[in-house]
């Protein structure tokens, strides 16, 4: 019998009804993992997902769909049952979603994960299955997303042009797996990162000053797209201080 991580005995473990039900909010972005079957070894999973009474996984080791993807990506909440995802080309995660319905986001607030899946590929210890679809087992919650629509784009910056993949999904599925599950909210932690240069600003030199104030107006123009009220008004008032006490930074 396959393991069944996510057993009914544990009553930490429970289905929830969507989005809002793990803290996440109309229009904020949020720092998750997800994980993704790779291509070379994924048979295609056909239809909604199944309803089912049970919390089911199967075990990596009788499954031989191949490798899985794990990997940092920005999560933007849509409404309570839809995200979207800005996605640029060359990646396995894009190349993944590309050729298959479904992916799963997981909720954690593990560094070590955050940092194993950006400069490694995770062992199959990390990994279960849900649905056929790989999770991370250690995870504070996760959710199962149906892409609905993939838009391609070209995106001009700094660099020059890159390919980018918009992609929507529909949330089938919310599983929280720990008694406290919070996603990261990228906007608090651009207002912490502001205010940690903020603090710096007497102490540097003006070429540091410059490269301070470059970041803070950074993390103020992702603010204003994808922050709550509070985190605005946090940077609003970061900046405000900034340019009535330190003059000719731009």
């Amino acid at each position: 019998m396959p393991k069944n991580h996510l057993n009914n005995e544990n009553p930490t473990y429970k289905k929830l009804n969507d989005l809002y039900s793990i803290q996440m909010a109309k229009g904020q972005l949020y720092e998750t993992i997800i994980t993704t079957k790779n291509i070379n070894g994924f048979e295609k999973y056909q239809g909604h997902l199944k309803e089912s009474d049970d919390l089911k996984t199967d075990d990596k080791s009788t499954n031989t769909n191949g490798p899985v993807n794990a990997a940092p990506i920005g999560v933007l909440c849509k409404n309570s049952k839809q995200i979207v995802l800005y996605l640029y080309e060359g990646t396995h995660t894009v190349n993944n979603i590309h050729n298959q319905d479904y992916f799963i986001v997981n909720i954690t607030q593990n560094p070590i994960i955050f940092t194993k899946s950006t400069l490694e590929d995770l062992s199959d210890e990390y990994f279960e299955y849900y649905h056929e679809i790989p999770f991370l087992k250690d995870a504070d919650a996760f959710f199962v997303c149906h892409v609905i629509k993939i838009k391609e784009i070209t995106k001009q910056n700094d660099l020059g042009s890159s390919k980018m993949s918009i992609v929507t999904a529909n949330v089938e599925e919310v599983v929280k797996m720990k008694s406290q599950a919070i996603p990261l909210n990228r906007g608090v932690y651009a207002v912490i990162e502001s205010l940690i240069h903020y603090t710096r600003f007497e102490l540097a030199d003006e070429e540091t000053k410059t490269s301070y104030w470059a970041r803070i107006k950074e993390m103020d123009r992702l603010v204003k797209k994808v922050g709550s009220p509070q985190e605005k008004a946090a940077l609003s008032r970061i900046i405000k201080e900034i340019e009535e006490n330190f003059k000719d930074l731009d």
